[in-house]
Order: C-alpha cells, then sequence, then structure tokens
C-alpha cells in the first residue's frame, strides 16, 4: 500500500488553499483508483484556526481512505520561534510519515495534481530501499473545474518550471517525493532542528540523502497549481526575509548529514481519537518542555544568516583571504581580535570541509608567517595582501553575510582560476547577482558581461547585458549562473543555446 501523506491548515494559506487542495486530490485520487493503486491519504492538519471547521473533516467525510491528525496551536507555538510563520509543513509532513500505514510513502504539497503518466509509473514501481524518487513541476494555471481537469488542456505558466533540467537537490523536491517507508525512516526524515522557517528543507533532505548513500531518481511530471501567495509569487523584497509566511533563507548546508532525535515526527506523543471520524489530536500535556531546549535553540542559531553590514563585510574579507591561501598566492595566518569574526571564519572553513584552526594564531603566539589581523575598521596591517576589486556604483560594505552563498562562491572561483578562465559572464540580473558583485571579485577573475534570458535591459551597472541566444564565445571563457531560486531554468537555457564551461552556482560538483 502506498500511503499518500499531505499538509495543510484550515485558513487561506497560499492563497486559496481549499480549492487547490481539493481540486488536486479529486483528480489524483480518481487516477490512483483508475490504476488500481493500494493507497491510504494521511492528511496532517497544522495549527488550525480553532472558531474554524477544520479541513480534515471534509477530507475524512469525502474519502473513505482517508485518516487525519491534528496538531493544535499550543503545540506549534512550542515549536516554532517564528510568529510571521503559521503552518510549519516539514515537521507536518513528519508526522504523517511516522503515522503511514503503507509499506512506501508518496510525500506530496497539498495542491500538486499527479499527471496520468506518474500514476501509471508508480503503481508498477517497486521502490528500492537505497532511491528517493522525485518528479519533475510543471506551474499551471487554476483549472475551472477539478472535474473537467485534463492534462491535455491545462494552460501552462510561462515560466520555465516545465523546461528544468532534473537537478537532484534543486527545485520544488517538497511537491513529489517517493520512497519506501524504510528509506524515510533510515534517513530520520525533513529536519526539525531549524525551526524558524520551512524553506529549503526540502533541498537540505534530498542533500542529506546524497550524503548518506542514497540515490535520487526523476520518475515523470507533476502539475502544480499556481497560487497568489506562493514562493514565485511572492515579491523579492519579501521573499527572502522572515517575513515571508514560509519563513526566511538559512544555512541548510551546516553540518551535513544531520539527524533528528528518535522521537521525530512527534512520536511518543499522544492522541486522541474523534469519535467515529478517523481524527486524531496530538495532546499538548505529552509534548514535554523539554523537547526543544535551549541547547537546541543555541544550535539552531548558527544556521540563522545574520543581516548585519559589518558582517557582510568581514565574511567576504575572509573568503577572499582564504581563496588567496587555497591558490597559494599568499602564505600568512590570521588573528581575528573579535569573536563574531572568528565565528564567521570557524562558521566558513566547516563549510567547506578545512580545519578552522590551520591558518589562525592565538593572539601571544609568535608566528613565522605574515600575520594579519582584522580590526574593527577592517584594515589589513600587511599590505602585501591582494585586495579583491569591487565594482563600480556597489556599496561592498553591505553585503549579506551568507557562509552558504560563501562556499559556493568559493568554489566556483577556484574552479575559474585553477583552469584559467578568466574572462567570466555572470547569467543573472538580479538581487542575488548584486549580492555576488558586492563580496568582490578576486583578482585572477573578470567580469565581462550579464546574460538575460529575457532582455529587458541593456546594462546592469556597469556591465553590458547579452540574450542568452546571442551570447558570442569568442567573448568570454566561462559562465557563472547567479541564481538560488531559477537555476534549473537558467541551465537549461545555457544547454540550449550551447554556452560554453557553465558553471551553475548551486548545483555544481
Amino acid at each position: 500500500m502506498i500511503s499518500i501523506v499531505i499538509t495543510g491548515r484550515n485558513d487561506n494559506y497560499g492563497g486559496d488553499f481549499k480549492a487547490r487542495m481539493f481540486l488536486a486530490l479529486h483528480r489524483n485520487v480518481e487516477l490512483l483508483e483508475r490504476y488500481a493503486v493500494d493507497y491510504e491519504i494521511v492528511f496532517v492538519e497544522w495549527n488550525p484556526i480553532e472558531e474554524k471547521p477544520y479541513v480534515c473533516r471534509k477530507i475524512c467525510s469525502e474519502y473513505v481512505k482517508a485518516r487525519a491528525f491534528v496538531v493544535p496551536f499550543a503545540i506549534h507555538q512550542a515549536y516554532s520561534t517564528n510568529p510571521q510563520m503559521p503552518f510549519c509543513e516539514m515537521p507536518a509532513k513528519n508526522i504523517g510519515i511516522r503515522e503511514a500505514m503503507g509499506d512506501s510513502i508518496l510525500v506530496l504539497n497539498a495542491d500538486i495534481v499527479l499527471s496520468e503518466s506518474i500514476v501509471e509509473e508508480i503503481s508498477q514501481l517497486e521502490p528500492l530501499d537505497n532511491v528517493f524518487y522525485r518528479a519533475r513541476r510543471v506551474d499551471i494555471e487554476v483549472p475551472c473545474r477539478s472535474e473537467c481537469f485534463s492534462e491535455e488542456k491545462v494552460i501552462v505558466l510561462s515560466n520555465g518550471e516545465e523546461l528544468i533540467e532534473p537537478v537532484a537537490y534543486l527545485g520544488a523536491g517538497g511537491d513529489f517525493c517517493f520512497a519506501t517507508k524504510s528509506a524515510f525512516l533510515k534517513l530520520g526524515g525533513y529536519d526539525e532542528s531549524s525551526r524558524f522557517t520551512t524553506r529549503a528543507k526540502d533541498w537540505q533532505f534530498f542533500l542529506n540523502a546524497l550524503q548518506l548513500g542514497f540515490e535520487i531518481e526523476f520518475v515523470g511530471k507533476v502539475y502544480h497549481i499556481d497560487h497568489g501567495e506562493g514562493f514565485r509569487n511572492t515579491q523579492e523584497n519579501v521573499r527572502n526575509t522572515a517575513q515571508a509566511h514560509f519563513g526566511s533563507f538559512w544555512n541548510f548546508e551546516l553540518e551535513l548529514p544531520f539527524r533528528n532525535p528518535d522521537n521525530w515526527g512527534m512520536q511518543g506523543v499522544k492522541k486522541k481519537e474523534f469519535p467515529g471520524e478517523r481524527i486524531h489530536s496530538l495532546l499538548v500535556s505529552s509534548v514535554g518542555e523539554t523537547r526543544w531546549n535551549k541547547d537546541t535553540d543555541r544550535a539552531m542559531k548558527e544556521r540563522v544568516l545574520p543581516a548585519n553590514g559589518s558582517s557582510g563585510w568581514k565574511g567576504a574579507q575572509l573568503m577572499h583571504l582564504l581563496l588567496q591561501i587555497l591558490t597559494k598566492q599568499s602564505s600568512f595566518k590570521l588573528h581575528l581580535n573579535q569573536l563574531d569574526t572568528l565565528g564567521q571564519w570557524q562558521l566558513m572553513c566547516r563549510n567547506l570541509g578545512i580545519s578552522p584552526d590551520k591558518y589562525l594564531i592565538e593572539s601571544s603566539a609568535q608566528a613565522e608567517a605574515d600575520v594579519v589581523e582584522l580590526q574593527d575598521e577592517l584594515n589589513f596591517q600587511n599590505r602585501s595582501i591582494r585586495i579583491p576589486r569591487f565594482i563600480e556604483g556597489i556599496d561592498s560594505k553591505t553585503p549579506q553575510f551568507n557562509p552558504f552563498l560563501l562556499k559556493r562562491l568559493m568554489r566556483a572561483y577556484l574552479f575559474f582560476i585553477e583552469n584559467r578562465f578568466q574572462r567570466i559572464l555572470v547569467y543573472g540580473a538580479g538581487e542575488h547577482t548584486l549580492e555576488v558583485l558586492k563580496i568582490g571579485i578576486p583578482k585572477d577573475v573578470e567580469i565581462v558581461g550579464v546574460v538575460v534570458t529575457k532582455p529587458s535591459i541593456d546594462k546592469y551597472l556597469t556591465f553590458p547585458c547579452f540574450a542568452v541566444q546571442l551570447v558570442d564565445p569568442e567573448d568570454y571563457d566561462a559562465v557563472l549562473i547567479s541564481s538560488i531560486s531559477f537555476e534549473g531554468e537558467m541551465l537549461n537555457e545555457a544547454k540550449k543555446w550551447d554556452l560554453k564551461n557553465v558553471y551553475p552556482l548551486y548545483s555544481a560538483n
């Protein structure tokens, strides 16, 4: 039997939630029964508004193979540290995984419509215990009625999502994840330790799986019903902040592989059954005060990306210093005289798998190598250090401190320098590229222009812009794809137009 795990709550979460969910449910159940799939529906309703009817009651009354679990507000309040985030998607999915009765589990977002081909595929698939199966997502406009849903008539949105070349962990991994229950239990579910966000936990889940020896396989496509408060439709100045209803971005690669406590998915929490309704409510009294304690809160803070301007400047300088060491351009050790700077250095080195102490000296130590001391003003005492070049028109002293980006960017620059690729095109003209440029350009790298998919501007800062289809291979040595949200789409376009030496910042090995 396949357990279909979906989650939600009884408000308008994400925009017109109930309409999207029941449209998808109706179509998915129709296909599952057409292909004689043995299934159950496990719905987890997280933090429902008590004054409104529960969504799970309607689900269990309309679908005889459905069961539901309700997570009350008090448990949500004990778990979440972000008041802007009323719905904690991943711990809700973990509850569904732990409560599933099937020998295999399909975790779906509530507004995902299965394609007929993928239902046929999973009806015949014998999933392997070491594989997680994913699907390509196609964004569509809201169909008029679920009764007349037709794959031939759906209106596909022109955002390029359907063209994305599959990447093991990028993209909408939370939309469709299929595996044996044994695989889910062995991996240990989605991360429950970072309680201020739900964003990118699907990416982290697949990265964790890859690090622990699992494989990722794509088995078809699914349809995502577009909605006004979805990730793509959230304004960029809100999307990357804690104000977003899905939470802020975070350093989800830190300390991989991760492992949840054994009681993940609210195991051990007592449940009360609603008489005759196949609905269970988690009891607040059995959660206990020690499930999320101060020790885990302290560890969680390392994953938060501070928005302090001086922290960003220090992080950028540290990245360039480490880059010079790794490319053998300089030989020195560092004395870091401020705790926040030392913390950034340790975090950056751990992200790259380097011992943080290897290039440090204590303040009392006598070092034979040149010593660089970062002071409050961030002046270098050793003037032989090569300061990175900054772009005209950018206030380079205000990059965000983002160890996730710094790790990826350093890898990219090492790749360019080691392969003698000096003239670099940056593919992307958004806020992400601005942050990349704020961090500074190494001495041996030159940015010669910016590539855009849809030509709407002819200049980005001081750089000329080129339409992707008009790039001349003689004008550059390599391309850096600078996007975290649309990398798959841009990678597909780069391949389509035969750009050379393409380096995708996030999916590069």
